[in-house]
């Protein structure tokens, strides 16, 4: 009998452990859209959403290929503590190069913040950012013609 109670008190322990971290990490699970960001302003959440630009002029832009309802743009950034793996570095690289015709599909997990003074990016063009975290995936897209 005590074995019993000890593997259900293990077994509880692993189980209230697991459902804890769970809640902690949910909105890393759900993908979300730029368009949803300022909900989650200031936590870490997980994104899909492409990346385009020209000149030095870039930012994240809806999946849905629609305007949000705050009309804000968002610059990319990567937090200092990641290093960036080498084919995901490799992909941007050929995205700022190729500007005219490519862009990226990027799945990453990282913080949305806004209330820089003076704005992000080239001149304070963004007026939001997404650190990112942790690359998920990325992918260079062709523009249709």
């Amino acid at each position: 009998m005590q074995g019993r109670f000890k593997l259900l008190f293990l077994l509880s322990v692993v189980l209230f452990g697991c459902s804890t971290h769970l809640k902690d990490s949910i909105n890393e699970q759900k993908a979300l859209d730029i368009c949803d960001l300022p909900e989650y302003q200031d936590k870490k959440t997980r994104l899909i959403a492409t990346y385009s630009g020209v000149d030095e002029y870039w930012s994240l832009n809806s999946v849905r290929q629609k305007k949000c309802s705050n009309d804000f743009t968002i610059d990319l950034d990567f937090d200092d503590n990641y290093d960036l793996p080498n084919h995901f570095r490799n992909l941007m690289r050929k995205v700022h190069s190729s500007y005219w015709n490519t862009y990226l599909l990027i799945d990453a997990i990282g913080i949305y913040e806004t209330g820089k003074k003076g704005g992000y990016g080239h001149l304070g063009y963004n007026k939001a950012r997404f650190r990112i975290v942790k690359v998920l995936d990325m992918k260079l897209i062709k523009k249709k013609k």
